[in-house]
């Protein structure tokens, strides 16, 4: 989780004391996934190291996802054949286009490459992803005690209006993040 019931609870004040504990972790764990949705990044590391599966773009190069460490690369032709370990590749990031890129393996266009390792952005959640996560989940919370199902408000008389869009300042932060290219993960 981008944030903790805590994180909310201390950031609303008084004010969400009567919601329940589960109720606010639900609305975490769908505001976190809306996150990783948008953004196409996930900010936080499992436990144990995942095994990605990739299809390679050209001969010897690869787009990965966000990956802190990598602890195994291997490549085979099919999804049935045994992958073959290899360490003859190094890792590319480019911040300006957000690349991460295994180069110069061995494997050609078409083949999978299977990559273990922690994957994350980055070893904490950045500052700013962790304030938007706990802003929209009290916004949640609270724009469903203000009637947000009722569409009946009129913006004229200066009744609000709420809408299921992400709101353009969580939208303005998580744009700094977004990943422009997208990776072709098999499994």
């Amino acid at each position: 989780m981008l944030c903790t019931v805590d994180d909310v609870r201390d950031r609303a004040h008084a004010e969400l004391n009567t919601w329940d504990e589960t109720h606010i972790e639900a609305t975490i764990a769908a505001v976190c996934k809306r996150i990783v949705e948008e953004t196409g990044r996930q900010f936080e590391a499992a436990d144990e190291d995942e095994t990605h599966v990739y299809e390679a773009l050209r001969d010897g190069y690869v787009l990965i996802d966000d990956a802190l460490t990598l602890t195994e690369v291997a490549f085979a032709a099919t999804e049935i054949a045994t992958p073959t370990v290899t360490t003859t590749y190094r890792t590319r990031r480019n911040p300006s286009r957000s690349i991460y890129a295994l180069d110069n393996g061995p494997w050609s266009e078409g083949e999978l490459v299977y990559v273990t390792g922690a994957f994350a952005y980055a070893a904490a959640v950045p500052e700013d992803i962790w304030d938007i996560a706990v802003a929209w989940t009290i916004r949640t919370l609270k724009e469903a005690d203000a009637a947000y199902q009722d569409a009946t408000a009129i913006p004229e008389m200066g009744q609000l209006v709420y809408r299921k869009a992400v709101p353009g300042d969580v939208l303005r932060v998580l744009s700094r993040y977004t990943r422009v290219t997208p990776v072709l993960r098999v499994g």
